[in-house]
Order: structure tokens, then sequence, then C-alpha cells
């Protein structure tokens, strides 16, 4: 099977974009092609709804593999620069960084301290990168025209080792395809050239690299399938018809009828978590004839929706990865500034910048607040370095303060790039794509209500009332 991956053409990445369909693929994050390798009905939901397959829908719980990953890569920082760590100093710091969360943390700290960390063996001079953004072309047998990008949990210089940490234990992780992931990672390093490398990583060959899926227990080796590869190319032609197809009456009944032969309510399929989505309860009210035509009127909201995050952000990526630094800042896409002082702390880093001017920093000003935050290049390149989103503290003059909540990485150059959002590319004053995606969730999750009981149902008559004068044959009647 052969897939031809289309990017925006150069009318297109110089140009306003039009509405309607894009004349272009997504580009697609890491995750998103393992969401798709997992189950077509899981890149259905997560491309169309905003669903994400492997997060733990409405519990707390889903930032503590976040809040893990930090704090394991402060530790090992501190063992790299030569400091000895005592479990009471890991448990001082749990306390102080998360507080009451510290009490679900803390088994898998434990675990890790106790039979990963010996393991390791970090060293005093070790060279290791935390959450380096990788963004480029992939060459692989069989694809042509891909571009990825994804974050890289760590990179061990040093030992030439590349890690992928979870806080799932190895079954779940590898059913969760986290070894296709970090096979996915390594073949983005490999094609990122020389020039558009951080200068510690030129000459690098990552195709020699080691890979390690890192769970609280234990160190799992992973090494190239054949596998691997026919499954991008199976993920990557799902995320084409989910993404880019008209008619998604059609494309529905090709992603339920492949993900039904792994998955059912009677086997439901290992480490996803959307299962009581998929399959979901047969409620009297409303009644089916309506939920069904709820669903055919309102998904080509959801396939224009994903359209318009295509034009916002994708086509953003793909402008930061296809154009040079000059054509960018020309654009008005990123502008560059002199850092002036940086303060690292336990919860981040304050850094104050210096811009060209105060109107190039008021700007920056307003399209922080336009996105909640705004993209800034701390280390490296636009292809390989550490993309953070700050929150603007205090503008003065062309004097910017800017804070980063929890980045683990003190590496930081003479200079950063502000890499503006998305919303600042779009010059019809379009807003942020988390407002897309979340009209995207609420819209889905609106047609997924209903009641059985009559009780139940008495006390909400006046909303399944409306849905069945607006999607049926019911009038509605003044009371």
């Amino acid at each position: 099977m052969e897939i031809r991956w289309k990017v925006p053409d150069r009318e297109v990445l110089e140009g306003v974009y039009p509405e309607g369909k894009p004349p272009f693929h997504p580009f697609p994050t890491v995750t998103e092609v393992v969401y798709a390798g997992f189950c077509p009905r899981a890149a259905y939901h997560y491309f169309l709804h905003a669903l994400d397959p492997f997060r733990p829908w409405g519990r707390r719980e889903m930032w503590d593999g976040e809040r893990y990953h930090n704090l394991i890569c402060l530790l090992e920082q501190r063992m790299a620069e030569g400091g000895k760590v005592t479990w009471q100093e890991v448990e001082g710091l749990g306390v102080e960084l998360f507080g009451p969360n510290w009490k679900g943390l803390k088994p898998n700290v434990q675990d890790w301290w106790k039979k990963v960390r010996p393991a390791r063996g970090i060293r005093k001079g070790e060279e290791l990168f935390f959450e380096l953004w990788v963004a480029g072309k992939v060459e692989v047998e069989g694809i042509s025209g891909l571009f990825l990008r994804g974050k890289v949990d760590e990179i061990d210089k040093t030992k030439k080792v590349i890690v992928e940490r979870t806080t799932k234990d190895k079954e779940t992780a590898l059913a969760q395809l986290k070894d296709f992931q970090l096979w996915l990672q390594r073949k983005i390093l490999e094609g990122v050239e020389d020039g558009d490398r951080p200068r510690e990583f030129r000459g690098e060959d990552f195709g020699r690299y080691r890979m390690i899926l890192e769970t609280p227990e234990e160190i799992v080796p992973v090494r190239e399938k054949p596998e691997y590869l026919n499954r991008l190319k199976w993920a990557l032609k799902w995320i084409q018809a989910i993404a880019t197809e008209r008619d998604l009456q059609s494309t529905w009944r090709q992603v339920f009828d492949a993900s039904c032969r792994e998955c059912s309510p009677r086997e439901k399929k290992k480490g996803c978590e959307l299962p009581r989505i998929c399959f979901q309860r047969g409620f009297a009210h409303p009644p089916k004839e309506i939920r069904g035509k709820m669903r055919a009127e309102l998904a080509p909201s959801w396939r224009s929706l994903r359209w318009e995050i295509m034009w916002e952000h994708d086509l953003h990526e793909y402008r930061l990865a296809m154009l040079s630094p000059e054509e960018l800042e020309e654009r008005g896409v990123a502008c560059s500034a002199s850092v002036v002082e940086r303060s690292p702390s336990l919860r981040g880093l304050e850094v104050e910048v210096e811009l060209p001017s105060p109107e190039r920093a008021a700007e920056v000003e307003v399209e922080a607040r336009l996105s909640k935050g705004i993209q800034v290049l701390l280390y490296g390149t636009l292809k390989m370095g550490v993309r953070e989103k700050g929150r603007v503290v205090e503008v003065q003059g062309n004097r910017i303060k800017m804070f980063f909540e929890g980045v683990v990485s003190q590496r930081l150059p003479g200079r950063i790039l502000f890499v503006s959002t998305p919303s600042a590319v779009i010059f019809t004053g379009e807003e942020p794509i988390y407002l897309e995606k979340g009209t995207q969730r609420d819209v889905y999750l609106y047609t997924t209500r209903g009641r059985g009981g009559e009780k139940r149902t008495v006390k909400e008559v006046g909303e399944f009332a409306l849905l069945e004068a607006i999607f049926g044959t019911k009038g509605v009647v003044k009371g």
C-alpha cells in the first residue's frame, strides 16, 4: 500500500486561508498516529469529537502522568548535576510541588526510586535533555511527503538512549502502543538535518540510539519491528479518511466495521477509555429516530470544525516546518528576542526578554491574551527544541517578563524565539483552536444524552420536547 501525503504548496503557505476543505492532509502528531493505529473508532472520536481514547474522561488522575514525569526529570537533572538525592528529599519535593496530589503519586515514584533509578544509573556530567519537540519529514518505505511532530520525553545523549516514560504498567503501556510511539519519535529524529538541530545534537546518529519504555517498575527495551511500518500505513489511511472525506456516513461505516473486529461490548479493547462512548445505552428518550437525525444533521459541523482546525493549527505547523526562520519573521509568524534575565525555580521558569520595539512587545502581549499564552522556543530550533507555552507577567516598553510553569529543562541560549499562536497567523480573526475542539466535544456529547426511565425524563421533559420539535415532527406546545 503506497501512501501519498499532501502538504500545502507555496501559494497556500504564503496566503490567507479560504474556507472549505483544505487542499492538504493534516500535520499529525505522533500521539494522533498512535490513536489511529490503536483503533479507527478511537481516531474518529478524537479527530471529529475531540475525545481522547487514553485519558480517563472526567477524572483528576489524567494529570498524574504529567506530574510524575516532571518530578522524575527534576530528580534525574539533579543527579546529572552531581547532587546527592535522598528519598526524604524526594518526599519533600513531592509535597512542596504537588500538595495533596502527592499521596496519589507517591507509590509510582517509590517504585521508580527502588527499581528503575538503580538500573538507569544517572551519573554526574551526563547530558540529559527533556521534553524536546521534534518535527519534520519522515522518510520510510511506501510513504511519501509525510510530516510528523511529537514530544520526546527524554534523550540521554551520554548513553545514547531515547526514553518514553509512563505511569502505566508494562502490559497497558504496550496495549496503548507506547513502543510504536517511541519508534515514530526516533524516525522523526533521524530525519532532522544537522542544520535544523541544536548544536549539541549535530552529527548524532539517532538510528543507533537505543529505545527504552520506562514504567515505574521496570525498563522495557524496544526494538524496531516490521509491524510498526504496517501500523503506520494503517493509521495514516484512517487519518486521511476521517479528516478529509466529505461523506462522513460512509467513513463511519468503514470505521465501525474495522473496529468491530477487535472490540465489542463483551470484549473491550485493553487500554481504551472510550467504551461507554462507543457502546452507548439505547435510551427511550429522546426516541432512537430523533437521536439518529440529530447526529446526521450535526455531523457536518464536526467535519467543518476539523477543517477549521487544519486551516488554523496544521497549516501553522506546516509553515514552521517548511519555511525558513527569515520567512517566518517576515510574515510575522515568529520574532526573535534577547534574554535579559532568567530565574529558574521549582515552580517553573521566569524569563525577562527584550524585543525589537515596544510595538512588537505589545503585539506579543495581545497574542498571549487571545490564546491564554504564547509559544516560545526556549532552546534549540523549531524542528528540534523546547517549545513551551508561557504566561505574560509584565510588559514594560520593549521588555516582557514571562513565566513557564513546570519547565524541567533549564538549558537556555542567549536568544529565544517567540512563535506566534495559530490565531495570530489567521488574519480573519479566528479564535484559538481549543474553542473549536470544545465545540466538537460538546456537540457530540449532547447527542449522547438521554433517559431510560419515565421518572427522570419527566423532570427534563422540556429539553426532550424541544429536541423532538427540532429534529422530529412534534410541535412546541405553549405552557
